[in-house]
C-alpha cells in the first residue's frame, strides 16, 4: 500500500509544470524528507535543476544534538563558520541580487564585444558573484562565523561542540588529554563543569 504522505503530492510532471516560483514555493514548503527524496530520485536524470534545489531543502533540514550533549559540561566556547538558515528577507535580497546580477551580466555580454580582452575579467567577476548570489538563494544558507561551545561528556571521554542558536551537534571525538586535564583540574578548582 502506498504512504499516504506520498500520494498528496504532485507528480514531477506537475512540478515541472509549475512557473519557477511556485516551484521554488512548493519545495520549501516541503518538511517530508521522504517526499522531497522521491522527487529529488526522480528528477535527478531529466531535471539536474530542480534535483540541485530539492537536494538543497533536503540538506537544510536540522539535526539537534541528542540530549546527552545539551546537559554536557561545557569545556569553552567557540566560534565556526558553519551554514545558517538565512531570513526571508536575506533570501529575498540574494535572489534580487542574482537576478540584478544575471541582468548586469547580460548586458555586459552585448557590450563586451566592443570591448577589448581586459573588461572580459569583469563580466566573469559578474557572472561568479551571481552564481554565489543565487546558490545562497537556492540553498537558503550561507556560511558564518557561529557561536559554539565545546563540551565534555566525562563518561565516555568525548569532546562535542555544540552550536548555541541551534543545539545542534557539530562535532564530537575523543577528548585529547589535554582537555582531560582541564576538566579535571576544573573540577579539583570547584569550577562549573
Amino acid at each position: 500500500m502506498p504512504d499516504p504522505a506520498l500520494r498528496a503530492v504532485p507528480a514531477l510532471a506537475e512540478l515541472i509544470g509549475l512557473d519557477e516560483v511556485a516551484r521554488l514555493e512548493f519545495v520549501e514548503n516541503q518538511n517530508d524528507e521522504r517526499v522531497i527524496s522521491a522527487l529529488w530520485a526522480e528528477a535527478q536524470a531529466d531535471h539536474p535543476a530542480l534535483a540541485d534545489l530539492l537536494r538543497a531543502r533536503l540538506r537544510s533540514l536540522a539535526r539537534v544534538a541528542p540530549a546527552e550533549v545539551a546537559g554536557a559540561p561545557v569545556l569553552s566556547a567557540t566560534s565556526r563558520m558553519l551554514e545558517v538558515e538565512l531570513t526571508e528577507e536575506e533570501v529575498n535580497r540574494y535572489a534580487q541580487s542574482a537576478l540584478l546580477l544575471y541582468r548586469k551580466g547580460d548586458e555586459d555580454e552585448e557590450e563586451e564585444k566592443e570591448r577589448n580582452k581586459r573588461e572580459k575579467a569583469l563580466i566573469a567577476a559578474t557572472r561568479a558573484e551571481a552564481k554565489i548570489a543565487r546558490r545562497k538563494s537556492l540553498d537558503r544558507k550561507e556560511s558564518r562565523s557561529t557561536p559554539c561551545e565545546v563540551r565534555f561528556l566525562g563518561a565516555s571521554s568525548e569532546v562535542v561542540v555544540v552550536r548555541l542558536d541551534t543545539g545542534a551537534e557539530v562535532e564530537r571525538r575523543k577528548a585529547t588529554p589535554a582537555e582531560i586535564s582541564a576538566y579535571e583540574q576544573g573540577r579539583q578548582q570547584g569550577l562549573p563543569f
